[in-house]
């Protein structure tokens, strides 16, 4: 007869597993849902597609509705997903990787199969790689897809297209043509997804360049259009790659004179970036910059170089900057020591003038003559009947004589008075006029 010691712990033990079972249920499996519509090239819905996911535990189908929209929820975890209908070219998303428990939007443009296709259909779903292998090889598909390592994990970016150019570490893809309009190419990597009419991916640094129509999904709910976008792959993430904002400069370099300098030395410089470029026959010169803060330089033969010291561009546009490039004067070019040289010809002059930012502007004025003041410089055309000429980052002006006011920064023009605009046209003329300088503006005084 067992002991009563014996029979109470039997009855520990069965109430100690009766209780075990009851207070630890097993949880449900956090799950993710995923949606999508697939429609064909010419924007009509499709319905019946049969799109399965699957991974090595599961393999969950459904059809798409008569608006061609699907939906499924899904246990988090890796996953590849086909589509295929009747008729049409079938599609093949490559491992993607959820991890929380948010909302996908996956949409699909499945193009009418041709003669070179075949159809790569089964009844379970489940298309294997080697199946998709064997259908490219055997037909039109027009589809890369292409390894990004990723630790343990064989993420691989799919690319579908039109037609396609390589080079040694690069892969250029153009949209398809097809009756009635055209497929764009369409990039799917881990839960990003783009299509564009253009795309360049450099397989060694792993970045895609998209042009034109480009409209990317790179996070649950946003969608982002734009006519070129770069992106860089690592980690199994997307991330966009800032675009260098430029502008672009052009103008032409004269002779104080009159008539153009050919084929004069236009050189750009910058704290981070330096550019040269050479102007054309007609003295015509024109380069693309970063945006940033400028000194510029023109040289030519038989002539002084002429400098502008200091613009600013700070937004993508067009400039212009013209360029006053005056003839050496042999008789006084020689003479020893800028300021006689300054007495004997005339020159130049330049004057920093607080911009309102971390680096001055400069007053730049090129004379014939120059006289002591008592708050400045009176300067004049010379012997060589050459006028003034005054630039202070965009504003340019020039005339037969220039008081300029060092202490109130004023300038005062007289003579046969021109202001030129942007583009280095006469934007007004005057017998005299007064600008007042701040700030990286020259404004008109009374």
């Amino acid at each position: 007869m067992p002991s009563l010691s014996s029979v109470s712990l039997v009855v520990l033990l069965f109430c100690a597993a009766l209780f075990g079972q009851s207070a630890t249920p097993s949880a449900a499996p956090q799950t993710f849902h995923i949606r999508g519509t697939i429609e064909d090239t010419g924007g009509s819905a499709i319905f019946g597609v049969r799109v399965a996911f699957q991974n090595e535990q599961l393999s969950k189908v459904v059809l798409t509705n008569d608006a061609g929209v699907y939906d499924a929820d899904l246990p988090l975890g890796d996953y590849t997903m086909t589509a295929q209908g009747v008729n049409f070219r079938p599609y093949r998303r490559p491992l993607f990787r959820v991890t929380s428990p948010i909302s996908l939007d996956f949409d699909l443009t499945l193009r009418h199969y041709g003669s070179c296709d075949i159809l790569v259909f089964n009844g379970s779903g489940k298309v294997s790689p080697q199946e998709w292998a064997t259908a490219q090889q055997d037909s039109c598909l027009q589809e890369d897809f292409l390894p990004v390592p990723f630790g343990d994990v064989p993420l691989q970016l799919s690319i579908r297209y039109g037609s396609r150019t390589a080079t040694v570490n690069a892969y250029s893809y153009t949209a398809e043509n097809t009756n009635p309009g055209k497929t764009p190419v369409f990039v799917a990597y881990n839960l990003f997804t783009l299509h564009a009419d253009r795309v360049l991916y450099d397989s060694k640094a792993h970045t895609v360049e998209a042009s034109g129509n480009v409209v990317v999904v790179n996070e649950p709910g946003t969608i982002q259009r734009a006519n070129s976008l770069t992106f860089k792959i690592d980690n199994g993430k997307v991330t966009i790659v800032p675009q260098v904002l430029t502008f672009h400069v052009s103008g032409t370099i004269s002779y104080s004179e009159g008539g153009e300098v050919a084929g004069a030395k236009v050189a750009f410089h910058s704290v981070q970036f330096d550019r040269t470029t050479i102007a054309n026959p007609a003295g015509v010169y024109e380069a693309d910059l970063p945006l940033g803060e400028y000194t510029m330089s023109a040289m030519g033969r038989m002539v002084r170089t002429y400098q502008k010291m200091h613009f600013s561009a700070t937004s993508p546009t067009t400039l212009t900057v013209n360029g006053r490039a005056y003839p050496m004067q042999m008789s006084c070019d020689i003479v020893a020591g800028l300021e006689e040289r300054k007495a004997f010809c005339g020159g130049e002059d330049f004057f920093p003038v607080s911009s309102g930012g971390e680096k001055p502007f400069q007053l730049d004025i090129q004379y014939g003559e120059r006289e002591t003041a008592n708050q400045g410089y009176v300067y004049g055309v010379g012997h060589g009947r050459t006028p003034v000429f005054v630039e202070y980052n965009l504003f340019a002006l020039h005339a037969d004589r220039v008081v300029y006011d060092t202490k109130n920064q004023t300038i005062k023009a007289s003579g046969n008075v021109v202001v030129l605009d942007e583009s280095g046209r006469d934007k007004a003329r005057a017998d005299s006029m007064t600008f007042g300088i701040a700030s990286g503006q020259a404004s008109p005084l009374p």
